[in-house]
Parts: structure tokens; sequence; C-alpha cells
């Protein structure tokens, strides 16, 4: 069986981070898998270096680039591939117009993002129509899926996007040798918010709801970590930084722009928040989860299916700074009871998200049973 990966998303984020684990998975299975690409493109030098084998192609135009899909379909039955997985909406037109001209390759496509609009035109059912599969990693997406399109419901999968949990591995490091790698004090209670500095992911809202708490827990510290979005063009890590020092609250929050591993801050952390506007699919919450880390977190996306609808995890309304000063104090007051949730919580991302599981699930998609 050979496989091939299309991507030629410009961004290099979770997307592209999950595709790269994903191909290195299958290739560590035993299947025959190539990733093609752009020149230039940050996802096919991150997949050289990972050790994939990457085919580039020529740029192409997002709609109606007939010309570039047939070479393309050349290409890939000139190397027997079998299989064609897409995962960004770019690609998307490109892989469906390779049908017209490879029509026993299979098409899949695995959603990361959410549908967003309805996209039942003439263009979209006739785009839609040629893919064999659509992977979903989440119910409510396959939900959106048959609302918003006219894609045959029997054709959607549910697969969970899995974590590798040997990146969660401290190698023996306990919570005060974590925290002495990023300077933080070892016998405070220590909120987490991890992702990149960006409006969206509300880490501004965290800090008002955590300075709305610091006269009746003085000791409680917020560590806030995360690189700049590219191409950042407004100044909301300034603003970040002038509420630390207009609130007085610089002995209590910690903020670093740089990308620490996150084994040692989910060892370092007593609870992680995930405060953004809307989450399609939180791989930081699933870290957290097989982590044994309780999670605060915005109900809105897919969060709230991740963590059981508030059975593994306490769910907030995004934007809600007193619902998630609440959710604050309650993990504060009530932490031995979080604890055991967490714990719970880890069992059950155990059996549903890891990328064992992930692979196990695509490999029976594609009735692939010799695994070497």
């Amino acid at each position: 069986m050979k496989i091939a990966f299309l991507c030629t998303s410009y961004a290099w984020g979770g997307l592209e981070m999950n595709v790269i684990k994903l191909a290195l998975g299958l290739k560590n299975a035993g299947i025959d898998i190539s990733l093609y690409s752009e020149k230039g493109v940050i996802i096919a030098a991150n997949a050289e270096k990972a050790g994939l084998d990457v085919i580039y192609i020529s740029e192409h135009f997002k709609y109606f680039d007939f010309m570039s899909a047939k070479k393309l379909a050349v290409i890939l039955k000139s190397s027997d591939v079998n299989s064609l997985f897409v995962f960004h909406g770019r690609d998307l037109d490109l892989a469906s117009n390779v049908k017209l001209f490879n029509r026993n390759i299979k098409l899949i496509y695995q959603q990361h993002m959410h549908v967003g609009r309805k996209k039942k035109d003439f263009f979209h059912n006739l785009r839609f129509s040629r893919f064999d599969y659509w992977i979903c990693p989440l119910n409510n997406l396959a939900d959106d899926v048959v609302t918003l399109t006219n894609f045959n419901p029997a054709k959607i999968r549910i697969i969970p996007l899995g974590v590798d949990i040997k990146r969660l591995d401290t190698h023996g490091k306990s919570k005060s040798e974590c925290r002495e790698i990023l300077n933080l004090e070892k016998e405070k209670f220590t909120f987490g918010i991890i992702g990149r500095i960006d409006r969206q992911k509300g880490q501004l809202n965290v800090l008002k709801a955590f300075n709305n708490l610091k006269n009746q827990f003085p000791d409680a510290k917020l560590y806030i970590t995360g690189e700049k979005t590219i191409g950042e063009k407004d100044n909301y890590l300034n603003e970040i930084m002038e509420y630390i020092s207009e609130n007085n609250l610089s002995h209590k929050v910690t903020v670093s722009i740089s990308a620490n591993n996150i084994a040692t801050i989910l060892g370092a952390i007593d609870c992680f928040i995930l405060a953004s506007n809307s989450e399609t699919y939180g791989m930081v919450t699933i870290e957290s989860m097989l982590a044994g880390v309780p999670v605060i977190a915005s109900s809105l996306g897919g969060t709230s299916e991740i963590l059981g609808h508030g059975q593994y995890g306490t769910l907030y309304l995004s934007g809600d700074i007193s619902g998630l000063t609440d959710a604050m104090t309650e993990m504060l007051t009530e932490y031995k009871y979080k604890i055991e949730i967490a714990a719970k919580a880890k069992d059950y991302a155990l059996q549903k998200f890891t990328a064992e599981i992930e692979i196990d699930l695509i490999l029976k998609l594609l009735d692939y049973k010799t695994i070497t």
C-alpha cells in the first residue's frame, strides 16, 4: 500500500504538526508514505527533517486548477499511490480534480477546522462527491458536515486526532524540578495557559479572572507561555504586559515567550486553562488530560465534547470572565476533588485520544491488515 499526503499550507501550527505526526505513525506501521507539498512551505522542510519522503509539486491555484491536478494525478499514478489524504482547505479542489484523471485513487479528507458556513452549492457538491471518506475528529464536527454540506453521511468516519504520549514524559522529573527549569516558585499553586500569544486564545481574559482572585488567594500564581503569532500586527502582548504592570501582578504572573517543552510545562502547573474564543480541537487540552492535569476550559468549539461535556473538566462560557473566576476559585478550594476528576480524564483520554488509537483506526479504514 502506498499513501500520499497532500498539504501545501503556508502555516505552521497544530494542523501541520498533526499531519507530520500521522505520517510518521503510518510509516512506523509499515506504510509506504510520501508528503506532497511545494518548495518553501514550512511543513515540507519539517517533514524532511523528521525523515519523511517529500515530493515537491508546482504551486497551484486554490480553485479550478485542472492542469496542476492532471500533473499530480500522473505523478501519483506512476508512483502506484493507492490513497491520497488531504487536510487543508486550499488543497481540497486540487485533490478533487485529481480524481478526474485517476478514478482509481481513494480520496480521504481529514478535517481539522470547522466547516463554517453552508456549502451545498453545485461546486461544493461536485467537489465533495469525489471523496471516498471524510474523517471528523469529533461527533460535533461530523454533525456540522451533515448539516452544512450534502456529503454522504455513510462516508463520514469519526477518528480523533491522537497525541503521542511519549512527548509528555518528564523523564522522572518531579514538579519541583519542572518548576525550577521554568523559573517558577516551587510551593505555590500555579495555573497555566499554553498556546500562541493571540487575542483569540484569551490570555488577557485569564489575567482579568486571575486578578479577581488576588486578594482571596494571595499565594496563587499564573504561568502564561507561548510564541507570538507570526505576523501579529496588533499589540496584544503589550496589552498583556501593561495589564500585569497596572494591576501589580508582576510577582504573581510569569510570561514566557518561547517554545518550552510541553512535558515540563504540564509537569510544573497545577491546572491548565483553555480560554480560546472557540477551539475546533484543542490538542493541549488532550495533552493536559493525558498528563493528569486538571482542566478549566471555555465550552465553545470541540472542547466540550473532548471533556465529556464537563465530566472530565470544568467548563465555562467563552469570554465570561466572571464564570472563569468562579471556575478558578472552585479549582483552588476543591483541588483534591479536581485531581480525582483529572485521574478519570486521563483514563478516558488513554482510551480515546492517543496517536496509537488514531493510527489503528486509519489502518482499519484503509483495510490494511498486515503491519510490519
